[in-house]
């Protein structure tokens, strides 16, 4: 019987104390539950790596991580909804115990739900709900859907809100998180400074651009889509143009993340070549005295959105885009389609149709067109869509190369030193 007992005390100390933190204390740390896993999903804390199943806690700290076709859906312990896309990494190292949680966005894509009693909660107390950060940018949410895109190869972060507001501004790459950032971000997505994405608008952080674009409206067919669609299934990602068709191989660049026909190495700058730049290549006046705009103006005469869950919504750009040489500010037309995998958006190009009943214009089937059940961006026959180059046609068969490392003639005669421009990045 004392045998016993002893082997009992024994091992109820392991228990309570012999384990690796990481181990024994997943309870305490945990700050939500996964309630949807499909494919491969990994969870890192410290030096301990897992597989995740339906069923475990997500915990303070803990670095989550999706494969090819994994992802998950996580109910946060303040009843947030957290959806994890393919290829994504989310770092949780600033949730718990923090005033604003800050949520870090290392690559992929992330959706979040916000319950709207905690919206009107964050409202009242005129703060943001939590922050969602990539390199390049920071959202202030109160929205309560919205979805949030960083690619890592070209550093451009997408944000576009399916109900509510999202304040969004550019941060520097360059400068690490940390808690102290954390809270100086706050009064900055509270401020001027900050653009308010409105339910079926979408924003964007660009390397080139010195700040977040105007918030505009995609296009509203394939917006209603990406809000309808399940986060998590298999083909949300989409074909997106990513994929390359067997025997071609991408060449020159077609469309560009920024206005067609601008030097993206030039496109902050505020010189008379620059505004005849974008001028010429939006097809628009940019006019300082009428891009620019004054406080409770709206530039360009453009609609403004209804104020959204507290935030000062500014007046919405022409549907035609502006650019403001002074301040750098650019909005591209309106109308577009927004690839969910590269972050880049395709926009109407100029001659496009413009549609007075939703307020955009109509892009052309020579621009490619959105799979109606996932949301997702579809490119044009013969054409793919790379994250640094934007939309690209591809070789045929016959300009590759083929086997043994042998070259056909016409790759051969290329013109040598002729490479595609980069348009995603400067």
């Amino acid at each position: 019987m004392k045998n016993n007992l002893s082997r009992y005390i024994i091992l109820s100390v392991l228990v309570v104390f012999g384990l690796p933190r990481d181990m024994r204390a997943s309870t305490a740390d945990s700050i939500g539950k996964v309630v949807l896993l499909k494919g491969e999903v990994r969870q890192t804390i410290g030096q301990i790596q897992k597989l995740l199943r339906e069923g475990d806690s997500v915990e303070d700290g803990g670095i989550v991580k999706t494969g090819a076709t994994g992802s998950l859906k996580v109910f946060l312990q303040d009843q947030t909804l957290l959806y994890l896309g393919p290829n994504s990494t989310l770092n949780l190292d600033e949730v718990r115990n923090r005033k604003v949680p800050n949520i870090s966005l290392v690559e992929g894509q992330i959706r979040a739900k916000v319950m709207k009693n905690i919206i009107a909660s964050a409202i009242s107390n005129h703060q943001v709900k939590f922050i969602i950060r990539t390199k390049t940018a920071a959202m202030g949410v109160r929205g309560t859907d919205f979805e949030v895109v960083y690619n890592e190869a070209n550093k451009v972060t997408s944000l576009v809100t399916f109900e509510g507001a999202v304040a969004m501004i550019k941060i520097d790459p360059t400068q690490p998180s940390s808690a102290s950032q954390t809270a100086n971000l706050v009064p900055l997505l509270m401020s001027e400074r900050a653009v308010v994405v409105t339910e079926g608008r979408f924003s964007s952080a660009n390397p080139v651009l010195p700040q977040v674009t105007l918030p505009v409206k995609i296009s509203p067919a394939q917006f209603e889509s990406l809000k309808r669609s399940d986060p998590n299934a298999s083909n949300r990602s989409g074909p997106a143009g990513t994929s390359t068709a067997a025997g071609t191989t991408p060449t020159k660049s077609f469309v560009s993340p920024i206005p067609p026909g601008v030097d993206p190495k030039s496109f902050s700058s505020t010189s008379t070549s620059m505004e005849k730049q974008v001028s010429a290549a939006l097809g628009i006046s940019v006019d300082v005295t009428k891009s620019q705009g004054t406080a409770g103006s709206n530039p360009g005469g453009g609609t403004a959105p209804a104020t959204g869950n507290g935030f000062t919504v500014a007046p919405a750009p022409p549907p035609e885009g502006q650019y403001n040489p002074k301040t750098g500010s650019y909005a591209p037309p309106a109308g577009g389609f927004l690839d969910m995998k590269s972050g880049l958006y395709i926009p109407p190009p100029p001659g496009s149709s413009f549609d007075p009943n939703t307020g955009v214009y109509n892009p052309p089937a020579a621009m490619g067109k959105f799979d109606s059940t996932s949301g997702s961006y579809v490119p044009p026959k013969d054409f793919q869509l790379d994250a640094k180059q934007g939309l690209i046609p591809m070789a045929p068969a016959s300009e590759v190369s083929v086997a043994n490392g042998a070259r056909s003639p016409a790759s051969a005669a290329a013109q040598p030193g002729v490479s595609a421009p980069r348009t995603g990045t400067a």
